[in-house]
């Protein structure tokens, strides 16, 4: 036997004399009228969705129960939350940024410490040289004097003028070498300035350009997450018009099941259970509700999604939460 549509199988019921008034059953993801206490700013929003329930009669209706061979079930999304994005994608640049830091702060270490080791060989060498100057100057005093001494002259004035003059030059060798090595660690300290702003720089470089790969790497995972939540949407809206059609057809096939069965199934659809307008009644309360969080400021939106997530989720359900949370998010 032809499969014939839900439509076309609506359509024949109605011209036998069966008023067809949709209403929304237990097994097509919508609860029916559930009582939940919203927030404040949710009250209106919570009336208009009810004068949407009551357009289709969703109150106090039963789904009948589909044949166990159509062996398919509506997919729940299962992905992750923004917050769980951000982490993931922080824990996934983690590696490559401490790696890049770890090598500009050790390339900046072992130039510090080439820098402090000349520093270090610098003040040790001057040290040498103002022992020196004072050896060279003893040395040179002692010369003078015993020569004076072995001529007679040790208290003359000639005498007393040489070794001053050799103390002179003394102190200016010192004082030449303590310039130089005042010139030279101001070069080091200057060296080692540089080297702190240089590497504080490549750090802030480094900061930048991790900012950006985490950026686009959210991007890139919440766009995923994005296409995820559209295709379930497909599929479940496709899953209960084909479960809608397949317990219509299954239900008509004399030999599948008995008249009775046939009966319960044309009783339903007086009654009002459809899975297409299950599907209908959810896309129209999804765009009442997005209506009302567009009118809202985002962190608003955002929050009356969050601090009512189980009232939401009964009301449109899991994916279509997602879907919308994940656009106030965005905006």
């Amino acid at each position: 036997m032809s499969l014939l549509s839900t439509g076309n199988i609506i359509k024949n019921l109605s011209l036998a004399g069966v008023t067809y008034s949709p209403a929304i059953g237990r097994d097509t993801g919508v609860a029916s009228a559930p009582t939940v206490t919203v927030q404040s700013p949710l009250n209106n929003l919570d009336k208009e969705l009810k004068k949407l329930e009551e357009k289709y009669r969703l109150y106090g209706k039963n789904a009948y129960d589909l044949p166990d061979t159509l062996n398919a079930e509506p997919m729940e999304y299962k992905g992750m939350t923004e917050e769980q994005i951000n982490e993931y994608a922080k824990a996934q640049m983690a590696a490559e940024y401490a790696a890049a830091l770890r090598s500009i702060n050790d390339d900046a270490k072992r130039s510090k410490n080439d820098l402090t080791t000349y520093k270090d060989k610098l003040n040790a060498a001057a040290g040498d040289g103002m022992t020196a100057a004072d050896e060279a100057y003893k040395q040179a005093a002692r010369v003078t004097s015993d020569d004076a001494l072995k001529r007679g002259l040790s208290r003359s004035s000639i005498i007393v003028n040489k070794l001053a003059n050799l103390e002179e030059k003394k102190t200016e060798t010192k004082a030449d070498i303590s310039s130089k090595l005042f010139k030279d660690l101001a070069d080091i300290d200057n060296g080692l300035d540089s080297l702190e702003t240089k590497r504080l720089r490549s750090v802030d470089e480094l900061d930048l350009v991790n900012a950006a790969k985490l950026a686009q790497e959210i991007k890139n995972l919440t766009e995923r997450r994005e296409k995820q939540l559209d295709e379930i949407l497909k599929y479940n809206n496709s899953l209960r018009e084909k479960q809608a059609d397949y317990a219509l057809q299954y239900a008509k096939t004399d030999s599948a099941l008995d008249k009775d069965a046939y009966d319960k199934v044309a009783n339903d659809i007086k009654n009002g259970l459809s899975v297409e307008i299950n599907a209908q009644i959810q896309q129209e309360k999804y765009a009442k509700i997005n209506e009302f969080l567009n009118g809202a400021g985002k962190q608003d939106a955002v929050n009356y999604l969050k601090n009512n997530e189980e009232y939401f989720t009964r009301q449109v359900g899991a994916a279509y939460y997602q879907k919308l949370l994940s656009e106030q998010q965005a905006r």
